[in-house]
């Protein structure tokens, strides 16, 4: 059916596409108005903030200045506190002359191998707590107060050790990193100076540290229960601040011992938890290789289910203390 004449077809159509071009034109221009008004918003209210940056004081503002103030107040409490419960603790840098802290070193040495005599522990031949540079020459006066503190830390750490009922100790060091070739630091090569060039200010020196770490090895057999007391007295010893920094934990035994004919609960066993099966006993618990006799095949399995075995511990412990105690006799003279 058709509405139009022929004459009038061409004409309706390129006025039907003239209304959809005016239609497009129109959605186009209405989109980039809106995004005309949105860009001028944004760029309004830059515009004001950069205005307010401008006509604002310069940072920080006095109740900035004020926060960081409270900060620092705190901050320097805090410091204070920790200052004061370290200090509490007996490891200070205590005045001595060289002679005296071999006398020390000697008697404590000596004290350490009884106890551990008498408490069956087994130690080195010829242990001298890792201080064997000073059995026959003397510290120097400038190292005797760290040297000091090293060996108390040693004494209170091995005296924990012994309690703790170990079955040996194999070996046990003292951190000296001045006495270690390889961290002798190297000497700056020479800078050549351009006497052209504008001078620049030293750069102010490092903080000195507040706290320093004492560092201590030690591998050592011992059961698993003596190894929990042990670390159990590091975490409430009040002597010190200890800190356990690494351990490493191996078991003598990585598996149960083979056992065979083994039936739990049904049947007869052969070399099993104890004798022959009986009614009454169907594990064969007692009998001629049980639990009673270690001889027997099932005495091996017993002792391991029952913790006989036993570890092979090597672990590094630090001691925390104030860095600023350590000083002689000549430096305090100095400070006054």
């Amino acid at each position: 059916m058709k509405f139009l004449p022929k004459e009038y077809r061409s004409i309706a159509g390129a006025s039907a596409f003239a209304v959809l071009s005016m239609g497009g034109s129109g959605t186009y221009f209405w989109f980039a108005f809106n995004q005309q008004t949105e860009a001028l918003e944004a760029a309004a209210k830059k515009s004001a903030e950069h205005k307010r940056l401008m006509s604002a004081n310069p940072v920080p503002s006095q109740e900035q200045l004020k926060q960081l103030e409270t900060q620092r107040d705190q901050f320097q409490e805090a410091l204070k506190n920790l200052r004061t419960a370290i200090s509490a603790l007996n490891f200070g840098a205590n005045e001595q002359t060289p002679q005296e802290f071999q006398k020390a070193l000697n008697d404590k040495t000596h004290s350490f191998s009884k106890k551990a005599e008498k408490y069956t522990v087994a130690v080195p031949p010829g242990f001298y707590m890792n201080f064997d540079q000073y059995l026959q020459k003397l510290p120097s006066p400038e190292a005797v107060p760290m040297a000091n503190r090293r060996l108390s830390g040693a004494e209170v750490l091995l005296d924990d050790f012994l309690e703790s009922r170990p079955l040996s100790l194999r070996e046990f060091k003292v951190r000296t990193p001045e006495l270690e070739p390889d961290r002798v630091a190297p000497k700056p090569a020479p800078v050549k100076v351009d006497p052209k060039a504008p001078k620049v200010a030293a750069p102010p020196p490092p903080p000195k540290p507040v706290l320093e770490a004492q560092s201590y090895t030690l591998q050592f057999t011992a059961r698993p229960d003596s190894l929990r007391d042990f670390l159990n007295s590091l975490a409430a010893e009040t002597r010190g601040l200890f800190v356990l920094r690494r351990i490493k934990v191996v078991n003598n035994k990585e598996k149960e011992p083979p056992v065979k004919g083994v039936q739990l609960g049904v049947g007869t066993t052969e070399a099993g938890l104890g004798g022959p099966a009986v009614p009454g006993n169907p594990l064969g618990l007692g009998g001629a290789a049980g639990l009673g006799n270690p001889t027997g095949a099932g005495g091996s399995f017993a002792r391991y289910v029952l913790g006989d075995e036993h570890v092979e511990v090597e672990m590094s412990v630090d001691l925390v203390t104030l860095a600023e105690e350590v000083s002689t006799a000549k430096d305090k003279e100095a400070a006054k």
